[in-house]
């Protein structure tokens, strides 16, 4: 399943997998287990890069 949301509580509820965009470009492809909500906020942001 594809889930395309901003809404962190949703993807750390359904997801197990998170790819997170930055400018049209992939900065994170984690293991949602392996993170929280700020980190998953911080790539978003582009404040944080993990690929």
């Amino acid at each position: 399943m594809l889930l395309i949301t901003h809404n962190m509580d949703r993807v750390l509820a359904v997801c197990d997998q998170a790819v997170v965009l930055y400018q049209g470009r992939v900065c994170a492809d984690v293991s949602v287990g392996d993170v929280d909500k700020d980190e998953l906020v911080s790539y978003i942001t582009g404040a944080r890069r993990a690929v």
